[in-house]
């Protein structure tokens, strides 16, 4: 489990560590939560609620790869780049892949 006093690196990570509200890595274990058939990890009541109430708006995302509207409950999580929070989704490993060797060979 990363801590706060890690480097990040461009990488799948485990849902428990991630808030999808936020779309952020978390340095401690986040909430799962079952809400339309999926599961969401959030890091507090207050993001709960947020789901709940912008579930639309929080519970899909883009691929960044294919650019495809997926859901975040069954999509792969990465970090947009190095030594940052912040996350993106993808809807299988081969986008999550390519994702990291485009930006690899700039």
């Amino acid at each position: 489990m990363p801590t706060e006093n890690s480097h990040c690196t461009a990488g799948q990570f485990p849902n428990e560590q991630v808030c999808m509200c936020n779309d952020r890595l978390q340095y401690h274990e986040s909430s799962k939560v079952m809400h339309d058939n999926g599961v969401f990890y959030i890091c507090g009541s207050r993001c709960h609620q947020h789901l709940i109430n912008n579930f639309r708006e929080i519970a899909f995302v883009t691929d960044a790869f294919s650019g495809k509207t997926i859901s975040k409950s069954d999509a792969i999580i990465g970090l947009k780049e190095k030594n940052q929070p912040v996350l993106v989704y993808f809807e299988n490993i081969k986008n999550f892949k390519n994702y990291y060797a485009v930006k690899a060979s700039k």
